[in-house]
């Protein structure tokens, strides 16, 4: 592609920290989709309330991302890239007001170098809001790309440089568009290429889906039908980057998620109810060509075991329990966090939603759900650890306990001790409540199993006695020793004598009846009854020749 031409107004040097340095070229945004989440962090940052991203659909050249926040000027770039670690939104928070009055999501000054795993070749448009400007800028981080082997040696390293100008435009609409160029041939575009599994049938280029939201429900509810989707790296690329897009991001839910009406109520609802109240406040929306991004939750998720779909009929037992939070840490700082767990009886799928997911100001914490909450469960059942899901909103306490990278918390930070103890108690209780629903259900298997069973004998034996031309009921009774049934084995036998009778032939009443507890002997019952009708054909004392007969068979 041929460089864009301008007259730059200005030119500097991008100092970066040789420690940030160190975090960035050993790949700290390790979520496929981590650098997009910090563009689309900073535009939420921004106070934008639309964000658009284009793959550059099908060859995925270039990357550009498209929103409708307050801008930025010549000045507050500048002190963007000559202070990296120093975050403006700490420093500078007026620059960031508006009347949406959201929480702050940046904190280290660090996000917008996470590009450099797309592209090392970036250009921005700006229009700041109310300033009558145009922004122009290109970013050159070839001399990351360059030296990042040798870094070692530098206290201090030239990340790049940025070029910019500033025109005077008529005022009008603020945003800013940031293009990604020659993005082909590095890791990202690999992973953006993947071949996988394909779920989706996206809108056209330059196009976008008629009703927001229904695509990525589509690609969650095909998923679940899945039974090979066991985790998200076997989709293909475009549509693993959307999901995990989804999960980070602080967007909507989808439409009658995280949790499918009908499956939960009281206090429970009231919470997952607040959340979702939550999402819809912030007012913000990402498209990824041409599909709204929105939380991939929609439990329970109906990926049936083969016991599962043997008993369909079997109503679905889940358990969702409130989350809760709040108090002081031991250096009296405030932590206050609300959430839901959720099981099921069948396994959750993929693999990445099994566990606690934390969000701290509506971001997603990891790529994954953070399962360290329930990993001193792991001398417990382990069949529950796949069938337990759950999400935690910290809105207060943790902020100077996120990684660098947000993959996660340090847990020896005050804060997340406690916010861990507190909520891992919950979760302990709620692992025991799911077990006693687990241990419920096995038994309503069980019974289930039994009938069916009960009634594969049944119509086995009326298909013998159809075959001997024998016209009787046959029915379960329980069972009874035979010392207890007065029987002539002429119209009243039972089989066999001295124990438990798993037959018993009632010639009176034309009526067999079958043991509750025959199950496997239903082959012995069935020749047990052939026997019994060929002695009383063929012998000359039927009742004795049968008496006989049921004492061998004791």
């Amino acid at each position: 592609m041929t460089p864009e031409v301008f007259e730059p107004k200005d030119r500097f040097d991008i100092q970066v920290a040789l420690k940030i340095i160190r975090h960035i070229s050993s790949g700290i945004y390790r979520d496929r989709a981590g650098s997009l989440r910090e563009l689309i962090s900073n535009a939420f940052d921004a106070q934008a309330t639309k964000v658009s991203i284009d793959t550059g659909y099908p060859k995925h050249n270039k990357i550009v991302v498209r929103d409708n926040g307050l801008g930025i000027d010549g000045t507050t770039l500048r002190k963007a890239f000559t202070q990296i670690g120093l975050s403006l939104k700490k420093t500078n928070p007026e620059l960031y007001s508006s009347d949406l009055r959201r929480p702050m999501i940046g904190q280290f000054g660090i996000g917008f170098l996470a590009v450099a795993h797309i592209s090392k070749d970036i250009w921005i448009t700006s229009y700041p809001r109310d300033k009558g400007i145009e922004l122009k800028a290109h970013i050159d981080l070839k001399p990351y790309f360059l030296y990042q082997d040798s870094i070692e040696t530098f206290d201090e390293f030239k990340f790049g440089t940025v070029n910019y100008q500033e025109t005077l435009v008529p005022k009008g609409a603020a945003g800013t568009t940031i293009e990604l160029r020659d993005v082909s041939g590095g890791n990202f575009h690999k992973i953006l290429t993947h071949d996988g599994e394909r779920l989706l049938k996206w809108p056209a280029p330059g196009s976008q889906e008629s009703k927001p939201g229904s695509l990525m429900k589509q690609l969650v509810e095909r998923s679940q039908r899945m039974p090979s989707l066991l985790y998200l790296d076997r989709l293909q690329g475009r549509e693993e980057i959307l999901w995990h897009l989804g999960m980070t991001a602080p967007v909507r839910y989808l439409d009658g998620g995280p949790i499918r009406p009908g499956n939960i109520e009281g206090e429970a609802e009231q919470v997952v109810g607040r959340l979702r109240k939550y999402n819809e406040a912030l007012k913000f929306e990402v498209w990824m060509d041409g599909v709204e991004v929105r939380k991939p939750i929609l439990l329970p998720n109906y990926h049936l075991t083969r016991e599962d779909e043997e008993f369909a009929d079997l109503p679905k037992k889940v358990l969702v329990s409130p989350l809760h939070v709040e108090g002081e840490s031991e250096r009296h700082r405030k932590v206050k966090a609300e959430g839901y767990l959720f099981y099921q009886p069948s396994r959750i799928v993929p693999a990445e939603l099994r566990g606690l997911y934390p969000r701290v100001r509506g971001v997603g914490i990891g790529y994954t759900y953070e399962n360290r909450f329930l990993s001193y469960l792991t001398a417990e059942t382990p069949i529950l650890r796949v069938q337990i899901s759950g999400e935690l909103y910290v809105f207060d306490g943790l902020e100077e306990a996120l990684n660098l990278d947000r993959s996660g918390f340090m847990e020896l930070d005050p804060e997340y001790q406690y916010l861990a103890d507190r909520a891992g108690r919950q979760v302990t209780d709620f692992f025991h409540a799911a077990r006693t629903t687990h241990g419920r259900r096995r038994r309503s298997l069980k019974e289930k199993e039994y009938a069916a069973e009960r009634d594969r004998q049944i119509s086995s034996i009326k298909r013998l006695l159809k075959h001997l031309g024998i016209r009787a009921k046959v029915d379960i009774r329980p069972d009874a020793k035979t010392s207890e049934l007065e029987s002539d084995f002429v119209t009243l036998a039972v089989y066999p004598v001295g124990a438990a009778s798993d037959l018993v032939i009632d010639r009176g009443k034309h009526q067999i009846f079958l043991s509750s507890t025959a199950g496997d002997e239903i082959l012995l019952g069935k020749v047990v009854l052939a026997v019994d009708w060929i002695l009383g054909r063929i012998s000359t004392d039927a009742s004795s020749t049968r008496r006989e007969f049921a004492k061998t068979l004791g």
